[in-house]
């Protein structure tokens, strides 16, 4: 009995390995199969340059895509939202010798992030705060983190008050922005959750606001919206000084929706863990 209940087992894993495998090839044929449409013709596009290692999606390549065109100032990040540092907008940043800040309303998740990234921790690169944040706090919360008030990057990640927290930034001004938008809404609504400070996900399509929402306020505080990731998830505004002649118009986003592709979430085939660790 045992040894049946073992040759089942084994049997189970490895159905399940092959079901991964053609998951990821199903993936892989149909990125390739987008990015052949003539909506990302133009090489420069964003898309083309998608790579993970720590992010959730394709956004560390598109990250360093973008500072290599743009250049870096400070080599500085905040990341609102940063869960247990593993999965996460900034860092494989921190193996590029960036600094920052990463804050997360989860202290499990904190606790994590702090086991798995001492060495940047000691070496006074990485700040990890444990706080809600909300519109009201986070300025401040940047401020008593001396946090510089124009940072590389600003990643936001709070589910359902991501829009109001970015509508409210009035004093920091980042070179780039990259901000969770939602994508199950088609890219003519304008629609955004009211505001609830003390009041997270609920695991609905009731989260945020959509890429016009955000497009909208972003023109207001002079950036553009320049690139979305395929799966739908992350839109990247740039600030206006420093867009140039470097990313593919209009910067709309009637040209540069993506509707949400859970399909193409990439699992990792593997753990993931700092590099930069004692």
């Amino acid at each position: 009995m045992v040894k049946q209940l073992l040759e089942i087992k084994r049997d189970l894993a490895r159905i399940r390995h092959q079901a991964d495998q053609q998951s990821r090839v199903l993936q892989e044929t149909y990125f390739h199969q987008l990015k052949a449409s003539p909506k990302y013709a133009d090489p420069r596009h964003l898309i083309h340059f998608e790579g993970q290692v720590y992010s959730q999606n394709g956004e560390d390549g598109i990250i360093a895509e973008i500072f290599n065109r743009i250049g870096t100032t400070n080599r500085s990040f905040v990341e609102i939202g940063s869960a247990s540092g593993l999965e996460n907008n900034t860092a494989l940043l921190l193996l590029k010798q960036w600094s920052g800040l990463w804050a997360e309303g989860d202290q499990y998740a904190c606790d994590e992030a702090r086991q798995h990234w001492e060495k940047p921790i000691d070496e006074g690169r990485l700040n990890i705060i444990n706080d809600i944040i909300t519109a009201e706090n986070l300025e401040r919360l940047l401020k008593e983190n001396k946090i510089h008030k124009e940072p590389d990057l600003l990643s936001l990640d709070i589910d359902r008050n991501t829009f109001h927290v970015f509508e409210r930034i009035s004093e920091f001004q980042p070179r780039l922005f990259i901000i969770e938008y939602n994508g199950v809404f088609p890219s003519s609504s304008k629609w955004g959750i009211d505001y609830k400070a003390n009041q997270g996900w609920d695991g609905t399509h009731r989260f945020g606001a959509t890429l016009k929402k955000f497009e909208l306020a972003a023109i207001k505080k002079d950036y553009s919206l320049i690139c979305c990731d395929s799966t739908g998830t992350n839109a990247f505004f740039a600030r206006n000084d420093v867009v140039g002649d470097h990313f593919v118009q209009p910067f709309t986003t009637e040209f540069h929706y993506e509707p949400y592709r859970q399909f193409l979430l990439r699992e990792m085939p593997y753990p993931k863990i700092s590099l930069n660790t004692k």
